[in-house]
């Protein structure tokens, strides 16, 4: 059985850290990225749009 992520998580924290300011402070804008295991993020600290890992 495959699993799949939990869209409210969202991934893993160390996932969502925003690469730029490394700030925590971070939403889930899409659950699909430019490929298929990524997901679009924005950072609420700088307001940077960035993405991270699903899994």
């Amino acid at each position: 059985m495959v699993q799949r992520p939990d869209p409210a998580s969202g991934g893993g924290v160390e996932d969502r850290k925003c690469p730029f300011c490394r700030s925590e402070d971070t939403e889930v804008i899409s659950l699909f990225g430019s490929q298929v295991m990524t997901m679009q993020c924005k950072c609420r600290a700088c307001g940077s749009f960035f993405e991270a890992s699903k899994y």
